[in-house]
């Protein structure tokens, strides 16, 4: 089951699991458990995981992703939050079969199993395009709709909406950060927006080509990539984290 799609009940956003829900009653903004798997609900500058980390694993085993975080995290949380970043094929060809049922169980799925191999602190993501006309599809689907690449999963969607007015469309990703034996945080974020006519554009990767986020009259991969950055629903996720682990 996807989070919902419907950009009129904000209440959904960032449930993730029934023991993280109570952390934040009124809207959740991040989670987290420790490391005897029980939710650190001291939310006041809680000493034990404000920190940086000496290194970072992305765990992804896309290059366009890895340096879109890279990036990222650069511009939300400054220098400091990670002196190396490390792109997760450099260390091993592990995959983490994605079996969960929401962004955020496929997120933490590979997070914890990264972190478990590695040793090091571990940031992955799940991420889908959720299309209003579609019913949410392709949601937790949009790597593996159908097999080819980038540019064919765009036109399969191109043509699912073909003669459709109905174009909105929202970005949805979960971040989770795995701190072996020590925690795991999580957060969810969004970027609302519609589906282009045709395929525009030439940065960034997936579905970035026919996608138009609200007041923009170009696509992701049309716009340039610190813009992107600035709005996306990886970039909304990741401020809930470094807020959450580096309080003002």
């Amino acid at each position: 089951i996807t989070p919902s799609h419907n950009r009129n009940t904000p209440h959904n956003e960032g449930k993730f699991f029934p023991n993280l829900a109570g952390l934040f009653p009124n809207r959740l903004e991040a989670s987290a458990v420790g490391r005897n798997g029980r939710p650190l609900i001291n939310l006041e500058a809680p000493e034990e995981i404000i920190e940086m980390f000496a290194k970072l694993i992305i765990a992804t085993g896309n290059q366009g992703k890895y340096k879109e975080f890279t990036e990222i995290i650069r511009e939300v949380a400054g220098v400091k939050f990670a002196d190396e970043i490390i792109f997760a094929p450099e260390i091993s060809r592990m995959i983490v079969d994605e079996t969960g049922k929401t962004y955020a169980e496929n997120a933490m799925l590979k997070a914890r199993a990264w972190a478990e191999k590695s040793g090091l602190p571990c940031l992955a993501d799940d991420s889908g395009l959720e299309v209003d006309a579609l019913d949410g599809a392709p949601g937790l689907y949009s790597a593996r709709i159908i097999q080819g690449k980038d540019s064919d999963k765009s036109s399969w969607l191109l043509g699912q909406l073909e003669g459709v007015d109905d174009r909105r469309a929202r970005f949805a990703a979960a971040l989770c950060l795995c701190v072996p034996e020590e925690y795991t945080v999580i957060a969810e974020g969004y970027c609302y927006g519609s589906i282009s006519r045709e395929a525009r554009g030439s940065n960034g990767f997936g579905y970035d080509p026919v996608f138009v986020p609200d007041g923009y009259n170009l696509t992701f991969a049309e716009i340039d990539p610190r813009t992107k950055n600035n709005i996306s629903h990886r970039t909304n996720a990741f401020r809930k984290i470094s807020a959450f682990l580096q309080p003002q």
